[in-house]
């Protein structure tokens, strides 16, 4: 998280889970600082070391977020998200299988 190139690893979230709910919040992992994909790269193929090869799924919801649209975080964008997210199935599938 201190280290720049990962630009704090993280960025605040919130959920707003509907009308009259009370607006959630939290973090989410910059999946779009290609430092940190190489990162989340590296943490699967150890588990997948761990357990001989046989991770079949990995539950991560983060996968839809909702950011500050007035505050954006450094580098991201929705497509560039999107591009993310899928570049990561694409590592993981070669990494562990």
């Amino acid at each position: 998280m201190n280290d720049p190139v990962y630009n704090g690893g993280q960025s605040p979230q919130f959920d707003n889970p509907g009308e009259g709910d009370i607006v959630g919040s939290g973090w989410v992992a910059r999946q779009w600082d290609p430092a940190v994909r190489h990162r989340y790269k590296a943490l699967l193929a150890v588990l997948a070391k761990r357990f001989d090869g046989q991770v079949y799924g990995i539950n991560l919801p983060e996968t839809a977020i909702d950011l500050d649209e007035k505050a954006q975080p450094k580098g991201f964008s929705c497509d560039n998200y999107f591009a993310s997210e899928i570049t990561n199935i694409t590592l993981c599938t070669k990494s562990v299988y």
